[in-house]
């Protein structure tokens, strides 16, 4: 059974985190080569920043699953209400840079682009390993991933994908991998490993 790692709740009061983490979703700060229009990509990351800031602090247990779930099943006066009235100010910010974008001929579409590059978050194989561990799994000895760990010595993280799906995966393990880099540095790199955890993407969840 694979350990679980949610990275949406490390999000509560985190503007930087998210910020980090819209950029590795939609793609934009990490695409050198893009030659279109970068408006586009720019909104999609202040709708995704937004909406990381926004969830932990509504739900008990949010998950990236979470995140299509809220744009696609609520429409944007509701979204804009509960975004407008949102209890992280942070979130009412990026917010507010995304409503800059014209409502009548691209925010639709920039709903669509965002929920389109988060619809591999909600199949059953990443829904289940992506989601916090309750109290019951924790008895039963199931851990939830901490990336801040690979900080220190002696840890790994092994990620098991069946063979063929990493490019269904791929903006999870962009996440994954894109957040490992950032907080890992050189010096606390070992070549034994003492504290061991996995996430493991079966071919039945």
């Amino acid at each position: 059974m694979s350990d679980r790692w949610n990275f949406v709740p490390d999000c509560r009061g985190e503007a930087e985190l998210a910020h980090e983490i819209a950029l590795i979703v939609v793609g934009f700060g990490f695409n050198k080569n893009y030659n279109g229009d970068p408006f586009w990509p720019q909104a999609e990351t202040a709708l995704m920043t937004s909406l990381l800031l926004h969830l932990p602090q509504i739900a008990l247990y949010p998950s990236p699953a979470m995140v299509a779930e809220f744009i696609a099943t609520r429409g944007f006066d509701q979204i804009n209400h509960e975004m407008q009235e949102s209890p992280d100010a942070e979130a009412r910010v990026w917010w507010g840079m995304f409503k800059k974008a014209d409502r009548e001929n691209t925010q639709g579409g920039v709903f669509v682009g965002l929920g389109t590059k988060l619809a591999p978050l909600r199949s059953p194989h990443a829904m289940a390993v992506m989601q916090s561990v309750s109290e019951e799994e924790l008895e039963h000895g199931l851990r939830e991933i901490e990336l801040r760990k690979l900080r220190d010595p002696g840890t790994a993280i092994y990620v098991i994908v069946p063979e063929g799906d990493a490019t269904r995966y791929r903006i999870v393990l962009s996440i994954l991998f894109g957040l490992a880099a950032s907080i890992n540095e050189p010096e606390y790199a070992t070549s034994r490993s003492k504290s061991v955890r996995g996430l493991d993407f079966p071919d039945n969840p």
